[in-house]
Formats: structure tokens, C-alpha cells, sequence
């Protein structure tokens, strides 16, 4: 059983790590979702999230990035992917818990 566990652990911590460049999870929402489950998720939605500074954007139109209209879509879009990863994190620890008790 423990090591049943270890290995689903192992499985999961080597998919976040690949699985970036894959289909775009973020780690640590993913990690947390893992972890702290519903605490989460009902954090990411309520949680507000900002742009990188932009000092870090390699971006043409630096005028673009400071609109307001910018800046509440991105807001939009991010909260979305951070919920999605969270709701993953979230689903594969119930994935280990059924696979644990097959495994009884």
C-alpha cells in the first residue's frame, strides 16, 4: 500500500514537472490543489490575480499592457487557468485516494 503511494506521489510530481510546457499547468496551483483540495480552489477564486511587473514582459506595446481593458481581461484569463489547475490538483489527489483503496 505505502508503496502504491509513493509511486502515484512520484507519477504526480513528475507530471506537473513535464506537463508545463505539455498543457500549460501551473505548478503550484496544481501542488496546492494536491494538497489543500476544496481550501484551494474556493482560494483561487477568491484570490485576485495580477500581471508580471513590466520590467519582465517582452512585449512591443508597453502602452497596451497598462490599459485597463488588458489588464481585466488578463485578470480574467489567469483566474480561469489557476481555478482549472487548482481543480486538476484537486482531482488527482482523489485519483491516489481511489487507487489506494483498489489497492486494499
Amino acid at each position: 500500500m505505502k508503496r502504491t503511494a509513493i509511486l502515484l506521489y512520484i507519477t504526480f510530481l513528475t507530471f506537473s514537472a513535464f506537463s508545463k510546457d505539455v498543457i500549460h499547468l501551473k505548478n503550484g496551483r496544481t501542488c496546492l490543489g494536491f494538497f489543500f483540495g476544496l481550501f484551494a480552489i474556493a482560494g483561487t477564486v477568491l484570490g485576485r490575480p495580477h500581471p508580471p511587473p513590466i520590467e519582465v514582459i517582452v512585449v512591443r506595446d508597453k502602452e497596451m499592457v497598462m490599459n485597463p481593458a488588458y489588464l481585466s481581461c488578463y485578470r480574467k484569463r489567469a483566474k480561469g487557468k489557476n481555478i482549472i489547475s487548482a481543480t486538476i490538483g484537486y482531482g488527482i489527489f482523489l485519483a491516489v485516494l481511489l487507487a489506494i483503496q483498489a489497492s486494499k
